[in-house]
């Protein structure tokens, strides 16, 4: 996880360098290194994780900085993941999943780059052949848990932004419950620096307006997978922009329920249809403006 520290010598065997090359390195700040009380170097797994990415650099023994073992030739180019991703999700084969999105992350794709064009067009694919009954439900929900547990576990891996990073908070709406959208915005908005925390799914708007006048967040984000009450939710929609307004935070919303329709009827500040779309509407108002 990222709050594993590591000594100089664990980082060079997982890297396949000297231990004096990887101290080198942490002495002109390529590395971030923690000091012990005793004066010893510690790194953080996810400052490793960090550079690699950075550098365009490989891992020759990733198991020992608990990422999957390497197997084969990494797969590098995003236009092969989308079918790869979808016959290991419906073969449930999760070590595989983690290792082939771990492969794609380290090779320094972004969060927003693995769920527009691997991850997104892979459950689209699944979804279709569900349809047609060539697939079985329990093998879609499998592969939603699987795909979740990584999004997990990849955002224990990043490293965690400080405390003078901007906030952001958000969730789905009462009757979505769908997790991976979600979870995606959360951990693309903190690999992007923010202080992203998902509020959960299934929530109504009058508690999120409540989380955003409590905690005064930058940016609000709703992902709208699924919308069970319509007339519901643009009822109590305005008094819940009003609310993250008052607060002084951005409202930005994305998801295949989120029509033009919609759109029409109601007040927002961003409209994302892709998680790119979300990263840079972010960046715009990190910027202010």
């Amino acid at each position: 996880m990222a709050g594993e520290a590591l000594s100089p010598r664990q980082v060079a065997l997982a890297i396949g360098v000297s231990e004096a090359t990887v101290k080198r390195w942490c002495d002109r700040g390529l590395i971030e290194t923690q000091r012990t009380a005793g004066g010893h170097r510690r790194i953080l797994s996810a400052s490793v994780m960090s550079y690699l990415r950075d550098h365009g650099q490989t891992s020759t023994r990733p198991e020992l900085l608990g990422l999957p073992s390497a197997k084969g030739k990494a797969v590098r180019a995003l236009e092969e993941g989308e079918v790869l991703l979808r016959e290991a999700l419906e073969a449930g084969d999760a070590e595989r999943v983690r290792r082939l999105l771990f492969d794609f992350h380290l090779a320094g794709h972004e969060v927003h780059e693995l769920g527009d064009r691997v991850i997104a067009p892979a459950f689209r694919a699944l979804g279709e052949r569900w349809q047609h009954r060539q697939l079985e439900i329990y093998q879609e929900r499998h592969a939603c848990e699987i795909v979740l547990r990584w999004i997990h576990e990849l955002r224990g891996r990043l490293r965690a932004p400080g405390s003078y990073a901007p906030l952001a908070i958000g969730g789905t709406p009462e009757r979505d419950l769908y997790e991976i959208p979600n979870a995606l915005v959360e951990v693309t908005l903190r690999e992007q620096g923010w202080r992203a925390e998902s509020l959960g799914c299934g929530m109504p708007l009058t508690t999120l307006a409540a989380a955003a006048r409590r905690e005064r967040p930058k940016l609000v984000w709703l992902s709208v997978s699924t919308l069970g009450r319509p007339k519901d939710f643009l009822a109590q929609y305005p008094s819940f922009y009003r609310s993250c307004s008052e607060a002084g935070a951005a409202v930005v919303i994305g998801g295949r329920a989120w029509t033009a329709e919609l759109r029409r009827q109601v007040l927002f500040d961003g409209h994302a249809e892709t998680l790119a779309h979300l990263v840079a509407f972010a960046r715009t108002i990190r910027r202010g403006g």
